[in-house]
């Protein structure tokens, strides 16, 4: 079963990346589903393309998101 992209999953790939960014992961640290999420949220080309690589970017660097 294929599931499809939401705007939901856009605006929560953003905010997931930037409290990442910031070292905020420790929030859902004891939520293992909100980190797989991510994880496959981050699988995504556009994600990767247009969230991530915008994050990295436009910031300084971050230890918290050095993937």
């Amino acid at each position: 079963m294929r599931t499809h992209l939401t705007l939901a999953d856009l605006f929560w790939a953003v905010s997931l990346v930037r409290l990442k960014y910031l070292g905020l992961a420790k929030l859902w640290s004891d939520l293992p589903t909100i980190d797989a999420y991510l994880e496959r949220l981050l699988e995504l080309p556009s994600v990767q393309s247009e969230v991530l690589a915008s994050t990295i970017s436009s910031m300084p660097r971050s230890d918290y998101l050095a993937a």
